[in-house]
């Protein structure tokens, strides 16, 4: 898939993150940022790139590294989630110009977004939308 990099927040996910990775196409850029694990990650896989950042971040820490490196739409992921199948890549191609943001939806109240809003387990982001 063109103009899109998977982002990989990851902290000692060792059992998960080799599951993860199996699941995702090779030509599709993947930027994973260490966020301190105890152990550092180490790992060779084509089209894959592993930050660990000078400061802990966390969550959305790790998150804004990797989107502050890179120039296309992201797909946010959870280090323990497993994707089967090609629904996932279908939904992006068929919605991303539609949507600037695809993704799990939150609900319950929340001050600053009181219809929901998407969070990172599968959270799609457009370029555009991440620059405005």
């Amino acid at each position: 898939m063109d103009n899109l990099t998977i982002v990989i927040p990851y902290f000692n996910g060792e059992n998960y993150i080799h599951n993860l990775l199996s699941d995702l196409p090779a030509e599709i850029a993947v930027v994973i940022v260490d966020d301190h694990s105890d152990e550092p990650l180490s790992l060779r896989r084509a089209n894959t790139t592993i930050y660990r950042p000078a400061q802990k971040g966390y969550f959305t820490g790790a998150v804004n590294y990797a989107i502050a490196r890179t120039t296309s739409d992201v797909l946010v992921l959870n280090q323990d989630v497993r994707l089967q199948g090609t629904a996932w890549l279908d939904l992006i191609a068929e919605k991303r110009t539609e949507y600037a943001l695809i993704g799990e939806r939150i609900r319950g109240p929340h001050p600053a977004f009181p219809h929901g809003y998407v969070h990172g387990v599968f959270q799609f982001m457009r370029r555009d939308a991440i620059n405005a």
